[in-house]
């Protein structure tokens, strides 16, 4: 681990650089992170709005809360137009409990004594003296982030892919090329040690990805890190909530039960999905349950995703049964 002299651009370990009202901001509005989407992804507008293609999955780029009424004809139309595997998106935010949901912070009174977790606390307290946290420039980041993502991937193994340090760093430039991108950085002795990257949209704020050193645990970065920063977007800049994402459905990760040790919650929305045509073939194939012969026939990386995708379809259906449809001319599944 390598001891890099950080580069700031808010300080939220000294209090009164906290506290500082937050500088104008850039335009972050839906359709502004839609114009940059554009530039790597298709995307195309269904009754209106924007949604993009992300990893063969066509998405709103709406926020959860705000996605509005969809035509089902509308949504085939686009799945083929885009040659995506599977349109998802939500029917409703904070439903009653149901199969589906997103871990998102929207308490704004968040406080470490409101925390569920007495162990969490502690922990929590311990990494507050250990770390230093701040929001990090975006230049610095794209040079010195990488030794963090590395190490975090080893511990994953060797099958998940990774990227090398020069396509890190462009990434991360690409990523800064849309003003709402703030990146954050946990640091223990001047060297950076976890990371966080937020992507700012409207008044939500998305966490988009996290890394640590695993040997630096004992510091608790990670609960500094996402304790602080949520802090900062309720109650220092107002925003609605934070959002860790949806429901984990085949690659292995604790951080939503993490979270929710932190004061984070589910808020659950129901999900529709419509399937391209040549995919809903493959599924009923039943080609993702043949065990070893079916791994002889596609990749491991494309069979985790067929079982998702498979899992999301079950979910689906049980999503429709438990909230039975508000607009069943536009609901695929």
């Amino acid at each position: 681990m390598i001891k890099r002299e950080p580069r700031f651009a808010q300080d939220m370990s000294n209090p009164e650089h906290a506290q500082l009202p937050a500088a104008t901001p850039a335009p972050t509005s839906a359709e502004a992170y839609a114009e940059y989407l554009a530039k790597s992804f298709p995307v195309v507008r269904i009754s209106g709005r924007p949604w993009y293609v992300d990893n063969r999955c066509l998405l709103p780029v709406a926020m959860p809360h705000r996605v509005g009424p969809v035509k089902l004809a509308e949504i085939r139309q686009a799945v083929w137009k885009t040659r995506a595997a599977v349109a998802i998106w939500n029917d409703g935010w904070d439903t009653a409990p149901c199969e589906w949901w997103a871990v998102c912070c929207d308490d704004k009174s968040y406080d470490i004594e409101n925390l569920p977790s007495k162990k969490r606390r502690s922990h929590l307290r311990r990494g507050l003296r250990c770390c230093e946290v701040g929001r990090i420039e975006l230049e610095w980041f794209a040079e010195y982030g990488y030794e963090v993502y590395a190490a975090a991937y080893r511990q994953y193994g060797s099958d998940l892919p990774t990227v090398s340090a020069d396509d890190f760093a462009r990434a991360a430039m690409r990523n800064a090329e849309y003003p709402g991108r703030e990146n954050w950085g946990a640091f223990v002795d001047g060297a950076l040690v976890a990371y966080l990257s937020c992507i700012v949209v409207d008044d939500i704020v998305m966490r988009s990805s996290s890394k640590s050193i695993p040997s630096m645990q004992w510091a608790h970065p990670n609960e500094a890190l996402s304790y602080l920063t949520a802090r900062h977007y309720l109650r220092e800049r107002d925003m609605a909530y934070v959002v860790s994402g949806w429901r984990v459905l085949y690659h292995p990760t604790q951080i939503q039960d993490f979270l929710i040790s932190l004061g984070f919650r589910r808020v659950y929305c129901p999900v529709r999905i419509a399937l391209h045509p040549a995919l809903n073939v493959v599924l009923r194939s039943g080609v993702h349950r043949w065990g070893a012969a079916g791994i002889g026939l596609i990749s491991k990386l494309l069979l985790r995703r067929l079982k998702a995708v498979d899992r999301l379809v079950h979910i689906a259906k049980e999503c429709r049964r438990l909230a039975p449809d508000r607009h069943p001319a536009r609901d695929a599944t």
